[in-house]
């Protein structure tokens, strides 16, 4: 135990030299489609598939980013391959919601047409008043989702050990089957991919068009990706114990 421990600290430095990223969508942001502002994007390089810079509703600040109709924002990040990360993004779904939203990380994420790797989905559904999260099975997690409130979405990702949990409003979303563990990051949100790489390639805030009647809005703030290896260091020892 003592060498994983040892292990685990050297990894956590990995992370320490890439820097913060935060995204609350205030000024320079402008009101209107996101699309081209912060390195925000509509999936394939689209901006017909863009998200709308709001200052209806905010978490923090005056703005947001809201996801409704043919949404498919996409921000990309570059140079996350090892180490150990927390990404974390507050969401607010309105009683009003209509149509399924869904928020994904993706480990492989190529323009306009792929390849493209999921790790990280999370479907939430108005008809049914759920959340669906794929967490490595086939099996999906499923429990009520939180309407309007702000609502924190967390994954806590060790690439060095190839491993991530996911949080929702802060419980664990796991097969029960993985024992509370987590999955591997790599072989993708059904846990059977073989092409995943040790990468956070970038996130998707998708509103799941085309679907009738057409997804109406849900919102974001508060957007981040840290290193923060003193809160997620077991996780990695958990992960090696598992493989040993």
């Amino acid at each position: 135990m003592k060498r994983l421990l040892a292990l685990g600290l050297v990894l956590s430095c990995a992370a320490a030299g890439l820097a913060n990223w935060t995204d609350g969508f205030e000024p320079p942001y402008v009101v209107g489609p996101i699309a081209g502002q912060g390195g925000w994007q509509g999936w394939g390089g689209d901006a017909a598939y863009t998200g709308y810079v709001t200052d209806s509703i905010a978490r923090t600040g005056t703005q947001s980013q809201e996801v409704y109709g043919n949404s498919d924002s996409v921000h990309q990040y570059s140079g996350y391959t090892s180490g150990q990360w927390v990404y974390r993004a507050y969401q607010y779904i309105p009683s009003s919601l209509v149509g399924k939203q869904y928020f994904i990380l993706l480990n492989k994420y190529n323009d306009p047409s792929g390849p493209f790797n999921w790790s990280v989905q999370i479907t939430f559904d108005p008809a049914t008043g759920n959340l669906s999260a794929d967490c490595g099975s086939s099996n999906p997690v499923v429990m009520p989702f939180v309407r309007d409130e702000w609502v924190l979405i967390e994954a806590q990702i060790d690439l060095d050990t190839d491993w991530v949990q996911v949080f929702y409003n802060g419980t664990l979303l796991d097969d029960p089957a993985l024992a509370g563990l987590g999955y591997q990051w790599t072989k993708g949100v059904f846990g059977g991919d073989t092409n995943g790489l040790l990468n956070i390639a970038a996130v998707d805030l998708y509103s799941g068009a085309p679907q009738t009647p057409a997804a109406t809005s849900v919102f974001y703030d508060d957007m981040a990706l840290v290193p923060e290896p003193t809160s997620i260091l077991l996780l990695g020892v958990l992960a090696l114990l598992r493989r040993r």
